[in-house]
């Protein structure tokens, strides 16, 4: 049964929408408390406020870029048991092949009328055909593609291991940073926070999962880059 309230050592088993299978999941990123997750920031961040139509793609550059799906090609499997996956996606101003490497997970997602985001790049394949590499890949369905894929938005993107997914763990990592706010404690005084002009720690902490500004997520990344 799932806490109604988390504290800070609480396993991550015990949070809403995890389980003791995705738990084991996330130990494999060393991920193993409430704690923990509060503070696993995000390896980067993709600005989705404007993001390029497919017509606008160059080759050998790397975009993120949003399509929606209009067909897909039976998976593929080499002889080294790598697996290739193909689809057609169009935005209204071109259509575009897309390549997944060795993403078997993505077989069961990929389907017809389904909104993906993509991160990669243009290259050509070997009838110099323009493919685009997607090294990235979110899902949603076509009547929430707008709030799941976080379009027009600047979203957090973290590290992941194999069997999870960007969607989930931004969900997880906004409970369990929106509840447990008021429970951290700042190591520096109110008098230097005033001082240097920085920002308390549920400021930072939060400013560096999910930026609404500039000028405060530089704030936060510098308070948070002081106590190292």
């Amino acid at each position: 049964m799932m806490n109604s309230s988390l504290a800070l050592d609480t396993p991550l088993q015990f949070v809403k929408g995890i389980g003791p299978k995705q738990a084991i999941l996330l130990q494999k990123l060393n991920l193993f408390t409430v704690q923990d997750l509060v503070f696993f920031f995000p390896r980067r961040y993709d600005d989705r406020r404007h993001l390029p139509k497919l017509a606008e793609l160059k080759s050998d550059t790397v975009y993120t870029t949003v399509g929606v799906i209009v067909s897909v090609e039976a998976a593929s499997t080499s002889k080294k048991g790598k697996t290739l996956l193909k689809a057609v996606i169009t935005d209204g101003t071109a259509r575009l092949t897309v390549v997944w490497f060795n993403q078997p997970f993505l077989k069961n997602l990929l389907k017809s009328g389904t909104w993906i985001l993509i991160r990669g790049k243009l290259e050509r394949n070997m009838y110099r055909e323009l493919e685009f590499w997607a090294s990235d890949t979110e899902c949603a369905p076509a009547y929430s593609a707008q709030k799941e894929l976080g379009l027009g938005q600047v979203m957090p993107v973290y590290s992941l291991t194999h069997g999870l997914f960007q969607k989930k763990v931004r969900d997880w990592v906004s409970l369990v940073v929106h509840e447990t706010l008021p429970l951290l404690e700042d190591p520096l005084p109110s008098t230097l926070l005033e001082t240097l002009k920085f920002p308390s720690l549920a400021q930072s902490v939060l400013q560096l999962h999910f930026p609404t500004q500039g000028q405060a997520f530089i704030k936060a990344r510098n308070r948070m880059a002081f106590e190292e």
